[in-house]
């Protein structure tokens, strides 16, 4: 015996709870080429906003009669998909008998490890891109890979060694030892976390210099198509969509203007109590900006595919509602 589980997102009227219900266990069916001897018995779940009929009886009206099924309500955990039917069929088969679990329409936001979506976001400093993309993964429960902070890292690596910016090859030699992890919302050096410690400014002078080395970034940029590779992504940078994940189903464009992205980087180190001036700022982000667009290699750019969002007069929430609807609908 074997499970098969699957989910689909419907309305909550008897017509579309009947039709999804239908739809979603005829396609396990289809794909794991089952028929209704083969089953044991069915269970649905749903969330409690779905209560005009039962999944049950949408089977029973297609014409599958012999299969005893129960219904439950969902447990109702808060920030959970809404308006969900969620199903696991028990069948008879051999024990070598491989099964597709089967998530329709946003219901496929459940199990992200089986989609292998990959979501890229490019920008320059400041636009936003690592706070969107973080609270986007979550909202998605996706990985959240973020590209800057494994530079930012290396940067701090390289100031703390008290190594020559201008001393390339010693650099180069450093990134090709150095241990980055990101765990969660922390970025481990060496097994110990400076997820503050890489956004002071002394580290935001320095690192697009250092990115901008190409042997760096051959090494990084390979460093994260391997993390890309392990189920469904959102990474952030400069040259996501135009180097590091160019297949990318989803590519965006954030952007702002440079006073917008200053005030922004002010409140932060402000906010984290470290005394800095929105003058310097403002000024450094316009060299960073500078340096990514002009730098020889993977230069900060939009590609031809990517979608343009203007974050100036936007709150992070609304931006990420407006990314993620964009994916969720696709």
């Amino acid at each position: 015996m074997k499970a098969i589980r699957g989910a689909i997102t419907t309305e909550n009227t008897k017509e579309d709870i009947f039709k999804d219900t239908i739809n979603l266990i005829d396609e396990i069916f289809r794909c794991n080429e089952i028929k209704p001897n083969d089953v044991v018995l069915i269970f649905f779940s749903a969330t409690k906003d779905i209560n005009s009929a039962y999944p049950a009886e949408a089977l029973r009206h297609h014409g599958i009669t012999d299969i005893p099924m129960m219904c439950f309500q969902e447990m109702d955990v808060s920030g959970s998909l809404e308006k969900c039917i969620r199903v696991i069929v028990f069948i008879n088969c051999n024990d070598d008998k491989k099964v597709k679990h089967l998530y329709l329409k946003n219901a496929k936001l459940l199990r992200p490890d089986l989609l292998n979506i990959k979501v890229a976001i490019d920008g320059p400093a400041g636009a936003g891109k690592s706070t969107v993309a973080k609270k986007l993964a979550e909202k998605l429960n996706f990985t959240y890979i973020d590209t800057g902070a494994m530079y930012r890292a290396l940067t701090y690596k390289t100031i703390i060694e008290d190594i020559d910016i201008n001393n390339k090859d010693k650099i180069v030699e450093l990134a090709s030892k150095i241990d980055i992890k990101l765990e969660n919302d922390r970025v481990l050096l060496d097994g110990i976390d400076i997820s503050n410690e890489i956004r002071t400014p002394i580290v935001s002078e320095k690192v697009s210099l250092i990115s901008k080395i190409p042997e760096v970034r051959e090494i990084m940029v390979n460093l994260q198509r391997q993390l890309a590779n392990n189920g469904s992504v959102i990474m952030d940078g400069r040259d996501i969509a135009t180097v590091v994940m160019p297949n990318a189903q989803f590519k965006f464009f954030l952007t702002a203007s440079a006073e917008v992205r200053a005030m922004r980087r002010y409140n932060e180190l402000v906010e984290k109590k470290i005394s800095v001036s929105y003058d310097d700022i403002l000024r450094d982000i316009k060299k960073r900006d500078k340096i990514d667009m002009e730098r020889d290699i993977a230069p900060l750019k939009k590609s031809d595919d990517s979608i343009v969002i203007d974050t100036s007069d936007m709150t992070i929430e609304e931006v990420v509602c407006k990314m993620y609807d964009i994916i969720v609908s696709k």
